[in-house]
């Protein structure tokens, strides 16, 4: 199976910095335009299948790469962003105002084995939890000849790929960050 890690286009907490988790904030302009782009690039790929995160900037992005191809977008709740607490909607510099937040915030990114998430947020394990059912699934539901395109988040694309290559949890953020509208190909 191949497996095609799409990270949503932009948006304008991305501009900022602004952590979004899973808020629902829509594509700006660029990246309505990268997705765009991104269809004309990845049109005769044989995808097979293609998946998304149902919030909307992953939605809009997968609709708009799955239309050349004739493909319906699934929605599946297992591809929702890491949901951050009350970190999200902040940007560093405002999280690093409040110094429980800021130590959220470093613990997030710089020690995740320690991470402890402040409000209703998610703990790397239950996001692992969360793609290591989506991959089953997608493994039963799915034979060896098929090509599956994932739209989905920044950090839910290093979850997959954490579940995937079973790297310890204090690796997590060691790949550099992937780009608005960017693809990791896998054999799986």
């Amino acid at each position: 199976m191949k497996l095609y890690l799409l990270r949503h286009g932009e948006t304008d907490w991305n501009v900022t910095w602004r952590l979004q988790g899973s808020s629902d904030i829509p594509l700006n302009e660029k990246g309505i335009a990268q997705a765009r782009e991104a269809a004309a690039r990845y049109a005769g790929y044989p995808f097979t299948a293609v998946f998304s995160s149902p919030l909307q900037r992953a939605v809009t992005t997968a609709e708009l790469i799955a239309a050349p191809h004739g493909l319906t977008v699934m929605i599946d709740e297992r591809l929702t962003e890491m949901n951050f607490g009350a970190l999200e909607g902040t940007t560093p510099e405002e999280s690093a105002l409040d110094p429980v937040l800021s130590d959220v915030r470093t613990k997030l990114f710089d020690d995740p084995p320690a991470y402890i998430p402040a409000g209703n947020g998610e703990t790397y394990p239950q996001v692992r939890e969360r793609c290591r059912s989506f991959l089953e699934e997608l493994h039963r539901q799915f034979g060896n000849q098929d090509h599956i395109l994932v739209s989905a988040h920044g950090a839910l694309c290093k979850a997959l790929l954490w579940t995937i290559m079973d790297t310890p949890l204090s690796e997590f953020w060691h790949t550099p960050p992937q780009p608005n509208c960017s693809v990791i190909e896998i054999d799986w």
